[in-house]
């Protein structure tokens, strides 16, 4: 046949002939949507709507505040610390220096001993009361003072230098007992005239001088000043 072309397809037993054509068939017209006549008219009638997308906010994360602090407080400086008090040296020779004084006058001692230390945080009441001097309070307490001979002058450094000696030699004399010069420096109430006639002088030190023993009698030298 003319213009066709044939294709033989087994279908079972029985071969069909199929006809294709190859001539194109016409589409319908169709008016076009716009005018030709002048260019200028030319309008789209048909309108595209687009769609813009939808933004979508962006989500930031939520971060937490940074905290308020507290203001570092103001602290009080810390108190300046009291330097204990040293303890003393103690100067434990013994007498002062021979001023080559003619005038002596014999007389005979007995000797003791006192410790103004040992009056810290005694009361006058306790055996080492007759170590030291009493400052009377107001509210009729006693106090030791610990620092000061009966004069008010400090002994420290004239530890074995310095005897309490009795009213009748004033301060200021000196007396010479066992090789040694010591000074009237201080009283005491024990510190008297005894009935047998000696005189008892208290030194200033915290022992006894070796071959000395409480109430042993010298033969000793008084110097009186004279005032």
């Amino acid at each position: 046949m003319l213009g066709t072309f044939g294709r033989w397809l087994g279908i079972g037993k029985a071969i069909v002939p199929v006809a294709y054509s190859n001539t194109p068939t016409p589409l319908p017209e169709s008016p076009f949507p716009v005018s030709l006549s002048n260019p200028a008219e030319i309008t789209v009638n048909v309108s595209i709507t687009q769609n813009a997308p939808v933004l979508q906010p962006e989500i930031y994360p939520t971060y937490t505040p940074y905290p308020t602090y507290t203001p570092y407080p103001t602290y009080t400086s810390y108190p300046v610390q009291a330097t204990a008090t040293p303890t003393p040296i103690y100067n434990l020779s013994l007498g002062i220096p021979d001023p080559g004084i003619t005038a002596w006058q014999d007389v005979k001692v007995k000797v003791s001993y006192y410790w103004p230390p040992l009056c810290e945080g005694i009361t006058k009441d306790d055996p080492y009361s007759v170590n030291c001097d009493w400052i009377i309070q107001p509210d009729g307490t006693y106090l030791p003072d610990i620092a000061h001979v009966s004069t008010g002058h400090s002994w420290l450094g004239y530890e074995g230098k310095w005897i309490a000696c009795p009213v009748e030699w004033p301060i200021g004399s000196l007396v010479k007992v066992d090789g040694y010069v010591f000074r009237c420096s201080d009283r005491g109430g024990a510190i008297v005239k005894d009935t047998d006639g000696a005189y008892w002088i208290d030194l200033l030190y915290p022992r006894f001088p070796d071959g000395w023993y409480w109430g042993r009698l010298f033969d000793a030298q008084v110097w009186i000043i004279d005032n």
